[in-house]
């Protein structure tokens, strides 16, 4: 049997480990890249890097039609399947929602836009349509009302690798029944669903639908909302009726403004992040607590794919480490190179001697056995270096 993996990103990354994990042949592994892979990691891993570094086959899409005992699971694949050209009829795909609905593109910003409560991802056949196979399993996960387009995605690939490592036994040993999608509550995308090169936001709705227009549309890593001059972090609805007309706005300060709707007004607050960023270097507790006060996300990265707690970590600015991680912040969080939080932890530590932050982090969740995007973990990286005391620490842990 062949299995390959058809996409991109995260999940796909995660997906080809896991089949090396558990077992399978890396002779039996092929992988299929995206056309935009341009073999370097970024905000997302790259899927062509990844399969090289640990010496898979990377072959054309074409080259898969005429393998009989072939199992095809697209993972983020930019590429249409026509299933007539495969002599395999065992081909899967992961879409990001809770099919029927929302099949097609940006769903990542439509539940969002729409105020669902809830999505998921979902493991289906592939056939003849968009999204429309038959469903072998999903996963579902809340919505809450803080979270934006780039959150969303998070969660979805996450959600995706674990129902990837959840199923893929299942499909290997063709242990699973498939149930059709309903009609009743399908809804499907294209395209032209939205002009992301045009957003405005209409301050002629409800205060609700203003927020979830302002979050579905914030995706860093592409975009951020714009209202004139004004580039948004986020929004939240306030318990002040509107008394004058919707769109108008009061300055509260160089960083905030109330912008009236039909009902409630909306604070709006400006994009901070290089702000919270130096505020973490400099173990500024006041202000990191001031921002979350407000409710800024400490997920949010600049273009190296720091976060405040890697930054927090990388300066050994112990207050706001530990006030990080206890409002959630992602203790396993990476940069572009996959570089874990715990790793710069590390790194500091060699420096400084003071290893409070790693265990505090260790302490409180943090993964040791996590590799990054090159595969060596943080054990390797102490032994390589020849780090005694980051070895003597990590044994007494």
């Amino acid at each position: 049997m062949k299995i390959a993996i058809g996409g991109n990103y995260k999940i796909a990354c995660e997906a080809i480990d896991y089949l090396l994990e558990i077992g399978i042949s890396k002779h039996d592994i092929l992988v299929c890249t995206n056309k935009n892979d341009q073999e370097m990691d970024g905000w997302q891993p790259s899927l062509k890097k990844s399969a090289k570094r640990l010496n898979l086959q990377i072959v054309q899409l074409e080259e898969l039609y005429d393998i009989e005992d072939l199992v095809f699971i697209s993972l983020e694949f930019d590429q249409i399947i026509k299933t007539q050209k495969f002599n395999s009829s065992n081909l899967f795909n992961i879409h990001f929602s809770l099919l029927p609905l929302y099949k097609g593109v940006y769903t990542s910003c439509l539940p969002l836009l729409n105020g669902d409560k809830v999505s998921g991802v979902t493991l289906h056949k592939i056939d003849d349509g968009i999204d429309t196979g038959e469903i072998l399993t999903q996963t579902s996960f809340p919505l809450p009302l803080d979270l934006n387009g780039y959150g969303l995605f998070t969660a979805y690939m996450n959600n995706a690798v674990n129902l990837f490592k959840s199923s893929i036994k299942n499909i290997l040993s063709n242990n699973f029944t498939f149930k059709p999608q309903e009609s009743v509550g399908s809804t499907y995308f294209s395209r032209k669903s939205l002009d992301f090169s045009n957003i405005k936001i209409d301050f002629r709705q409800s205060a609700y639908q203003v927020h979830n227009q302002i979050r579905a549309f914030s995706f860093r890593p592409f975009q951020l909302v714009k209202i004139d001059d004004f580039t948004v972090s986020h929004s939240v609805i306030s318990e002040n009726r509107s008394i004058v007309k919707p769109g108008q706005f009061a300055q509260i300060s160089n960083s905030k403004r109330t912008y009236s709707t039909i009902d409630y007004d909306v604070y709006v607050y400006a994009d901070r992040l290089n702000e919270i960023l130096d505020a973490a270097k400099d173990n500024n507790l006041a202000f990191i607590q001031e921002r979350h006060e407000e409710g800024f996300s400490f997920s949010e990265k600049n273009s190296q794919g720091w976060d405040a707690l890697i930054v927090a970590t990388y300066h050994n600015s112990i207050d706001v480490v530990k006030f990080l991680v206890d409002v959630k912040a992602n203790l396993n969080s990476v940069n572009n190179n996959g570089t874990s939080v715990l790793m710069y932890a590390m790194t500091q530590a060699v420096t400084s001697n003071d290893f409070r932050s790693m265990e505090y982090l260790i302490k409180h969740g943090s993964k040791i056995d996590h590799c990054d995007y090159s595969g060596k973990s943080l054990l390797e990286y102490a032994e390589d270096h020849g780090n005694i005391s980051v070895l003597n620490f990590l044994k007494n842990i």
